[in-house]
């Protein structure tokens, strides 16, 4: 089997007009857009890109285009492959990021690099920041795993099924546990919560990105909000997966506090 490198990236939020106030001065006081492409400029060969949602704060279709130009400008006939935040507008996306209208639909998707499967599901879409993967996605996910593909498949969502805290993590309709029990499933990547985090979900592995755009640290009291960015390097040899965390700036400030709450 051919070792493939990837790009994990999440929760861009990529700044446009309608982005709360917060991100607008984030990526103004911290060069958040400028640091990102200095990144994108210095990355080793990649195969392609897990993009795992919340990429255009609130943003019209331009907003997507720009941002998906500034991907491939940075790493040209490189396949980018998404999932959708409740931060992002559906339509808005399919029109600007896959130049398709498909109104306000999930964002369900089956797609394929090499031998390998990517599935995305939308744990936005049903229940916006807590995180669902519905009775519907389920049952489309249990059709498309039905048979089995190459070295396997990838789960894209937005929200984490192993989070910091409880509320945080995606719920999930009945059925989907034995579904991914009798699968070909190698591992889950995800975002949502701006922390980096390699656990095991039903016994495999479950990768959540850092943010590149702002930090979160949780405890049962606080959601502390930071300039901690940051993306992951992945390695795929045979069905093993190694990911190299890379944190932008190792010194970081505590920009604001909220009691257990994120935006």
């Amino acid at each position: 089997m051919k070792t493939l490198k990837f790009l994990h990236l999440s929760d861009t939020h990529y700044v446009c007009d309608k982005a709360s106030d917060f991100v607008k001065n984030l990526y103004a006081t911290y060069n958040t857009k400028e640091n990102m492409i200095r990144e994108l400029k210095n990355l080793p060969p990649v195969d392609f890109v897990l993009l795992t949602g919340d990429i255009v704060h609130d943003g019209e279709a331009e907003d997507y285009r720009g941002f998906k130009e500034l991907l491939l400008e940075h790493l040209p006939d490189v396949p980018i492959f998404t999932s959708l935040g409740n931060h992002d507008l559906r339509p808005q996306f399919y029109q600007g990021f896959l130049d398709i209208d498909k109104g306000n639909e999930p964002h369900l998707s089956v797609d394929y690099f090499d031998d390998l499967r990517i599935i995305t599901l939308d744990s936005a879409f049903d229940y916006g920041m807590e995180g669902l993967i519905s009775a519907a996605q389920v049952e489309w996910l249990a059709d498309v795993l039905k048979e089995p593909y190459g070295r396997g498949t990838f789960i894209l969502t937005h929200h984490p099924f192993l989070a910091p805290l409880e509320r945080a993590a995606a719920k999930y309709a009945p059925g989907f546990t034995e579904i991914i029990a009798n699968s070909d499933v190698i591992a889950f990547f995800n975002g949502h919560v701006h922390h980096n985090n390699y656990g095991y979900f039903l016994g495999l592995p479950h990768i959540t990105s850092e943010s590149i755009s702002f930090g979160i640290t949780m405890d049962d009291q606080w959601s502390i909000y930071t300039n901690r960015t940051g993306y992951s390097l992945c390695t795929l040899e045979g069905k093993n997966i190694s990911v190299a965390v890379k944190i932008q700036d190792h010194y970081f400030t505590e920009l604001r506090r909220k009691g257990n709450e994120w935006s």
